[in-house]
């Protein structure tokens, strides 16, 4: 079974025909309410994919629908916190014609996701567990708990907000990591700020971390290993859907190129759909691949079974 720890929201979507502006008014063309936030899209993607996934954040006094959604998503929610003094964190994401988006974002019961909640948490039962959205003192927690004793791997996606706030901090918990996950953006700014001349020095000095995946929008996904670096050129535009593809892949014993492929494939199903889990299911995804000439690859995809039990 997978973790995905991080941010557990309401989405309201709302498509319009043009995009919103100062002091005007819009009509609304089709409103939806789904369930989102990075844990969420992690998990409910690894369980459409026929994996086991729980989600460990906070949902506020109005969290019930929620919880409810994701067990219905097939999500293991037994871990997840109820807090009677907040609402649950919200996301108003406006939709134009052109798919351009404006988000407004309300953090809510989130902010209350503590790592010494850690401790409440019995780890051992889980083969990866994937952060998102959070500090790195998450990690420290985790690892702490978990250390190399046990088969469980750890991937860290910070977010955009984390790595400009605590990208020294990212620095220090590398050693923790199998796999950190960033967009090319938040990756150059972290190579920058931490005065990273050489991405090739990072793995002779943190030999746990496997590889560092950076998405690249419109240019694909790149995963680097010391002097090694693997290109899959593709359209993404769905980083949780990108994170949960490629790791769960990367379990089932998928190499890391053809991983890459998995990843961008499930990404790029996604963004023709509604909603931040439209997630493909397995046979959506292999479907989609054996379209684009990946038999061999869809095939690997039947027959996994890691994250099952």
């Amino acid at each position: 079974m997978f973790l995905s720890i991080g941010n557990i929201n309401f989405d309201y979507l709302i498509f319009t025909e043009e995009p919103p502006v100062i002091d005007g008014r819009i009509e609304a063309r089709n409103f939806v309410i789904e369930s989102g936030g990075s844990a969420c899209n992690f998990a409910v993607t690894i369980t459409k994919l026929g994996g086991k996934c729980g989600v460990f954040g906070c949902v506020g006094r109005d969290g019930d629908w929620l919880i409810k959604r994701l067990k219905e998503k097939k999500v293991e929610a037994s871990e997840i916190i109820k807090v009677a003094e907040r609402e649950s964190g919200k996301v108003f994401v406006i939709v134009d014609l052109k798919g351009h988006r404006t988000m407004i974002a309300y953090k809510g019961a989130n902010e209350l996701l503590k790592p010494e909640f850690i401790k409440k948490l019995n780890l051992e039962k889980y083969v990866h567990v994937h952060v998102s959205s959070r500090e790195p003192c998450f990690i420290n927690e985790i690892y702490m708990r978990i250390g190399d004793k046990h088969n469980i791997t750890l991937s860290y996606d910070p977010g955009w907000t984390i790595v400009k706030r605590e990208s020294g901090e990212i620095l220090n918990i590398l050693d923790k990591l199998d796999f950190l996950l960033m967009n090319r953006r938040e990756f150059g700014y972290f190579i920058k700020t931490n005065n990273i001349t050489d991405i090739t020095k990072l793995f002779s000095k943190f030999q746990k971390l496997k590889f560092i995946l950076v998405k690249e929008g419109e240019k694909g996904a790149k995963a680097i290993h010391g002097k090694k670096i693997i290109n899959v050129p593709a359209s993404t535009g769905a980083g949780d859907v990108f994170n949960a593809a490629t790791i769960f892949s990367l379990k089932n014993g998928f190499s890391i190129k053809e991983a890459l492929i998995v990843g961008n494939a499930a990404a790029a199903f996604k963004i023709t759909k509604v909603g931040a889990q439209a997630a493909p299911s397995t046979m959506e995804l292999c479907n989609f691949l054996k379209e684009r000439g990946f038999e061999g690859i869809a095939l690997k995809i039947q027959n996994w079974r890691l994250g099952n039990d």
